[in-house]
């Protein structure tokens, strides 16, 4: 190289500094590269607590599970009752030199377990599984929190001296799978048949005591869901199942649990039962499970004669608009069923104690169901006797089935629409609260009403917690999906040592924040108050700008002022119009397409074709009548007489006269009568008659569902009066044989008919004016009420008049005398029977509906 050339020099020194330069970079690449290496570990979040030790230590009366912190713990507790215990969530907190599992062998605590979050957001989780259900206190002491259990059998200070609303929460009897650890995955899932029902076999790496129940009606179902495990497969797994119980079983994992759902036949929703085995959970269901559950309730109602708790008031809504509203007690009861004013059903539960929790009413005016509001009541002066009040839109078809502690009330579909929203279309949270305040507005004042809640009973600590931690909390235990606005900030301290639900401490915890909620589907919005009035203002200003449509929609079996325009008139917007032409009987509606589309949803729902109900019947009268007459005339009289110590003569007779009418007589006369100067003659009148009359008559007549059907046969009577102004006028006297019949078809094709039928007769005539005779009539009424099948007879009978006469018409005395006495009397018998029989045929004519037709313009 030649040192005297500089710019191959700079070139040389400049290569090198790059070389240099690039040999750093890759070595930093390389480090970073093996410090960017996966771990799984989940870094601490900052400024976090830790938890530095748990034990568990036995007082005299009390145990006590000590949770020491490195600095003052924040927390929230959570009683559960499934399975049985204690939950502390511990924001920001991470587990130091503490076992994840302690088993204790001290009653009531069986273990206590700490599961570490998987997400640096996620609080810590603590929990204390109990063997029986105890009050508890939690205590804090500097650093270290106590919770304290009292031992069984000793007084326990935070026990309720109120009963338990459900009964189904007996103490709890020792577990045989204590100390097993909890399951993490099911391996598989068979069926086997048993005697008289089905076994279904979950398979599992540990025994399956956590898991929740619950059925559906529609489709049948019976579905477990088992939490905290994992399924193999993934995707929906399917086992076919022959036989009488379910139709199949299917099976598919979450990623935070496993569901089983059974298939069923309805009549076998509630006949089964579940118990964790030591590899699993083994599912029963079939006619043994009934049985053994009858006997079971049977053997609890004979040793229980207390008043029965009413655990349960639910109201289900069912497809097409049915309904069901559900009332559970803890054991069987005796009830009635009462209709009563203004489209009201009562319902009376004897012998029975309604809680404090269940005396709150149930509204379900926003549901598509003809119930409008469920109100339970109880005052002092019923004693054990309790009420439940169902508020109907209208009157509605319904059926009761009661199965063990349990009755269901199945309501039909209204043609009424839900309760619509005001003119101004509020939105479902703003009117939920103006109804709250409504509602509580009226609890104050002494009303009935109340906003009800539903969820699941909890008690919880909250201190200083944050409120999306809370709101976390509250998913885990109603199951529920939240979506939390991200400027919804805030602490929460809460203190509940009765439980709530879980409802009522999301309003409480929503009020206290100014918040709010929108349910969308299944998931619930929290946001600010002043976020949601946005999106509505927002919502109506789009509402205002849309473009109105104007539809013509014709009504075929409706009237459409009449019936149609009502129930329109309820829905329209502020920018709306309606009309009605009566002579194409159409509803002109001018809207917005949400309008319209509502409003010929309703006319859908209420234009329907009634079924109509052809009735046959056979009127069959049969008339019996015997009459019996026999009478006698005769005279005895003899010549003259002369009367020497008197003097004159003399002529003698005798005359007893009792004939009867008749067509025919027998007479006799004598002359000389043996021999004497006497004459004697004698007729005999006698009549005898027979008759039976038989009529039959068929009418038939079509009449359409819930309406009436009369059936008249008869004649007028004429006869004369004198009015006001003393001129004779003829008036006519109604005598009918009348039958009117109200058919209502039933959903399983039955037709229930109301039956009045009236049957005239005369019994006599009286004397008017001009020598005329007027009739007196007697009337028959029968009102009943039968149920019969499509196309089946039904027969009434007992209209039955009879009327017996028996008569003597003679000489005293000489009449009494035995056989001699019929030559001075006269007999008179008269019988007479009318019966009256009738077939009633009810047929069901269905016709087919056609589609409701509509026209509309864009304005």
């Amino acid at each position: 190289m030649n040192p005297k050339n500089p710019s191959l020099l700079f070139a040389v020194i400049t290569c090198a500094c790059l070389a240099l330069l690039l040999v750093g970079l890759v070595g930093c690449a390389g480090t970073q590269k093996k410090s960017a290496a996966p771990d799984t570990a989940v870094p601490a979040p900052e400024n976090s607590a830790a938890i530095t030790k748990i034990s568990v230590s036995e007082g005299i009366d009390t145990l006590e599970v000590q949770i020491v912190g490195d600095t003052l713990l924040t927390f929230t507790s959570v009683k559960q009752p499934s399975p049985l215990g204690v939950v502390l969530y511990f924001p920001k907190t991470r587990l130091k030199d503490a076992d994840s599992e302690y088993p204790v062998k001290n009653e009531p605590v069986e273990r206590v377990s700490v599961s570490t979050p998987q997400e640096a957001d996620l609080p810590l989780r603590i929990e204390i599984a109990l063997t029986q259900d105890v009050p508890y206190d939690i205590l804090r002491e500097n650093q270290t929190l106590k919770v304290v259990f009292p031992k069984p059998g000793k007084k326990q200070s935070l026990a309720s001296s109120n009963p338990p609303p459900k009964a189904a929460e007996p103490v709890k009897a020792k577990d045989p799978f204590a100390g097993m650890p909890a399951p993490t995955h099911v391996e598989s899932v068979t069926t086997q048949l048993i005697e008289n029902g089905i076994q279904i076999n979950v398979a599992a790496d540990g025994p399956i005591k956590d898991y929740k129940a619950f059925t559906v009606e529609d489709p049948a179902r019976i579905v477990f869901d088992i939490p905290a495990v994992k399924s193999p497969f993934n995707r929906e797994m399917l086992i076919p199942v022959e036989g009488n119980w379910i139709k199949s079983v299917r099976y598919y994992g979450y990623p935070d649990k496993v569901r089983v759902v059974l298939d069923a036949e309805k009549a076998f929703l509630n006949a089964y039962k579940a118990e964790p085995v030591e590899k699993g959970l083994r599912i029963q269901v079939g006619d043994t499970v009934t049985a053994a559950k009858k006997e079971a309730a049977e053997v609890a109602a004979a040793k229980d004669q207390e008043p029965a708790w009413v655990n349960r008031i639910d109201f289900l809504s069912e497809a097409a608009g049915k309904s069901a509203v559900v009332v559970g007690t803890s054991r069987a009861v005796q009830h009635t069923l009462k209709k009563g004013p203004k489209n009201t059903l009562v319902l009376t539960l004897l012998n029975a104690q309604l809680p404090d929790f269940a005396k709150q009413p149930l509204i379900t005016t926003r549901f598509e169901s003809a119930v409008n509001r469920i109100i339970p009541v109880q005052t002092a002066e019923m004693k054990d006797q309790c009420v439940v009040n169902f508020e109907l839109r209208e009157a509605v078809p319904y059926r009761v089935e009661v199965a063990e502690n349990e009755i269901r009330i199945h309501f039909d579909a209204s043609t009424i629409p839900p309760k619509p929203l005001t003119v101004a279309e509020l939105p479902d949270w703003k009117k939920v609260m103006e109804e709250t305040a409504a509602a509580a507005e009226k609890e104050t004042a002494g009303g009935p009403e109340a906003k009800r809640f539903t969820g699941e009973k909890i008690a919880l600590d909250f201190y200083e917690t944050d409120i999306k931690n809370v709101f976390r909390i509250l998913k885990e235990v109603s199951g529920k999906n939240f979506a939390i606005d991200n400027d919804v900030t805030g602490k929460v301290t809460l203190s509940f040592d009765k439980p709530v639900p879980w409802d009522q401490i999301m309003d409480l915890v929503l009020k206290m924040n100014k918040l709010g909620k929108i349910e969308e589907g299944e998931i619930i919005r929290i946001a600010k108050l002043d976020t949601l009035v946005a999106i509505e203002k927002k919502i109506q200003e789009r509402a205002n700008e849309e473009p109105l449509v104007t539809k013509y929609i014709e009504a075929n079996y409706i009237k459409a002022k009449e019936d149609a325009l009502p129930l329109i008139e309820k829905i329209i917007s502020k920018r709306g119009k309606i009309g009605v032409d009566s002579r194409t009987n159409q509803i002109v509606l001018t809207d917005i397409p949400q309008v319209i589309k509502r409003a010929e949803e309703i006319i859908s729902r209420v234009d329907k074709v009634t079924p109509q109900v052809l009735i046959e019947g056979r009127f069959v009268r049969a008339d019996i009548t015997f009459r019996r007459r026999l009478g006698i005339d005769w005279t005895l009289s003899g010549g003259p007489i002369f009367k020497k110590f008197l003097g004159g003569q003399y002529d003698y007779n005798f005359g007893f006269n009792y004939p009867v009418p008749s067509q025919g007589s027998i007479g006799l006369s004598f002359q000389k009568f043996l021999g004497s100067p006497l004459d004697l003659d004698l007729a005999i009148t006698a009549e005898e008659v027979n008759s039976n009359l038989s009529i039959l008559s068929c009418p038939k007549v079509k009449t359409s569902n819930n309406q009436k059907a009369i059936m008249v046969q008869g004649v007028s009577y004429p006869y004369t009066v004198i009015n006001d102004e003393g001129v004779p006028q003829i008036q006519f006297k109604e005598v009918e044989l009348r039958l009117e019949v109200t058919p209502q078809i039933t959903n399983d094709n039955r037709v229930s008919c109301l039956l009045v039928l009236k049957r005239d007769n005369i019994l006599e005539y009286v004397a008017g004016p001009y020598g005329t005779l007027v009739p007196v009539v007697g009337i028959n009424r029968t009102d009943t009420t039968l149920l019969v099948n499509d196309g089946d007879t039904i027969v009434v009978s007992g209209l039955v008049q009879q009327s017996r006469l028996k008569g003597e018409t003679g000489f005293p005395w000489l009449s009494k005398i035995p056989i001699l006495g019929w030559l001075f009397k006269a007999q008179n018998r008269e019988d007479d029977s009318s019966e009256l029989i009738i077939f009633i045929t009810p047929k069901i004519e269905r016709l087919e509906s056609k589609p409701i037709q509509t026209r509309g313009t864009l304005q």
